[in-house]
């Protein structure tokens, strides 16, 4: 799932603590979260369980990303360090 972005800046959507949903208008939120994709990250939020590695590129992903954050389960916007306690806190 991708998200619609018109500003320029990057959207990252999270669901069962795994990506949902993203659009990269940076490069540094781009190249974090391919590297999350590289390493096995799926485009399946509800069928996917990410490891310990996956959770931690997805959390420099959070911290490289410039713009908003959105919990797929309730849409509300998330503070980066309310999506990386969410993306560790999935088991």
């Amino acid at each position: 799932m991708t998200v619609q972005n018109n500003a320029a800046s990057d959207i990252l959507m999270l669901q069962y603590g795994v990506v949902a949903g993203h659009e990269a208008a940076t490069e540094g939120f781009d190249a974090a979260i391919s590297a999350y994709h590289t390493a096995g990250g799926s485009g399946c939020a509800f069928q996917h369980e990410d490891t310990a590695e996956q959770k931690e590129l997805l959390c420099v992903a959070i911290d490289a990303l410039n713009g908003t954050i959105i919990d797929g389960e309730t849409h509300e916007e998330m503070t980066k360090d309310e999506a990386k306690a969410y993306v560790r806190g999935q088991s």
